[in-house]
């Protein structure tokens, strides 16, 4: 029972926000994507990386 009033309390729910009439925003479509990525996707990636770099466009000189 407390915890249900602790959740109603903390955390109640909300009613749904129209935000059309916010000028001037543009919604895109959502995107989807294909496959589902897997553990082994991911670590293939990173082995792919060089070494002493970071991931993206930091403009941090390695």
């Amino acid at each position: 029972e407390k915890i249900e009033i602790l959740r109603e309390v903390m955390f109640p729910l909300l009613e749904p926000i129209d935000l059309l009439d916010i000028n001037g925003t543009e919604y895109l479509e959502a995107v989807s994507i294909p496959r589902e990525i897997t553990d082994n996707n991911i670590l293939g990636a990173i082995k792919t990386l060089p070494n002493d770099k970071a991931p993206g466009l930091d403009r941090i000189p390695n």
